[in-house]
Order: C-alpha cells, then sequence, then structure tokens
C-alpha cells in the first residue's frame, strides 16, 4: 500500500481526507496581537498568585528591598510571628509555581532573593495595586 492512503473493508484505496472542523471564534478574540494574549495571561496569573498570598506572606514580601531580604532579620521575623521559615518559604513557592510555574523565592547564604522576573509582584504588592 501506498503512503499517504489508507485501506478500507472492501480492499479499495482511499485518499486520507482531512476534515476541517469550524470551530465559532468570537471576532475580538481574532484581533487580540499575541502580546496582549500573553500580557493578560501573565496578569491573570499574578492576582492568582497575590489572591492566594495569606496577609503574612504579602507583608513577609513587603519587607524585601532590592528583590532581597536578610536571612537572619526575615527568620527572626518570621519566627515571631510563631511560623518555621523553611515550611513558610516552601509554602510560598508551592503557590507561586502554581501560578508563575516557577518559584519565587530562592535563599542564598545571606538573604531570601526574589528571582528578578518577578520583582514587579513586589513592586504592586508595594504600591497596594495588588
Amino acid at each position: 500500500s501506498e503512503v499517504g492512503h489508507s485501506e478500507i473493508a472492501s480492499g479499495e484505496h482511499k485518499e486520507n481526507e482531512s476534515t476541517p472542523i469550524n470551530i465559532p471564534i468570537d471576532e475580538k478574540v481574532k484581533n487580540l496581537d499575541v502580546f496582549s494574549v500573553f500580557n493578560t495571561l501573565v496578569e491573570e496569573n499574578d492576582m492568582g498568585l497575590v489572591e492566594a498570598l495569606t496577609a503574612k506572606e504579602i507583608e513577609f514580601l513587603t519587607g524585601f528591598e532590592d528583590g532581597k531580604r536578610n536571612f537572619t532579620e526575615a527568620n527572626q521575623w518570621l519566627k515571631t510571628k510563631g511560623i518555621m521559615p523553611g515550611m513558610f518559604i516552601s509554602s510560598l513557592n508551592e503557590k507561586s509555581h502554581e501560578f508563575l510555574g516557577d518559584n519565587l523565592v530562592e535563599t542564598s547564604s545571606e538573604d531570601y532573593e526574589v528571582y528578578e522576573e518577578f520583582e514587579y509582584i513586589l513592586a504592586k504588592l508595594k504600591a497596594g495595586e495588588a
């Protein structure tokens, strides 16, 4: 049998036919450019994350300066709130992963750091826009 043909029960050959599927598309959607679609998705994911954050998580994140927060100071702050730092950061990063596809906070030897590509979220939280 030739490539591009399929055998049917009677033994005849028939060209494979592709059946067009008509999906109704809203006129507005056709005119959107890729960037506005992407930006809308990013905004929705940001808002999803922000809405999922607890008051303590927001308070913790607004304590960052230039994307960093001193490790010792941050852990002291968390402990005064009765929060275990390791579990807190894990929970924060799980939420971040769910909405942004990546961790929000990483730990270095001296600081907690927010990944650079997500620093704009901190700026939104600080400005009270979130």
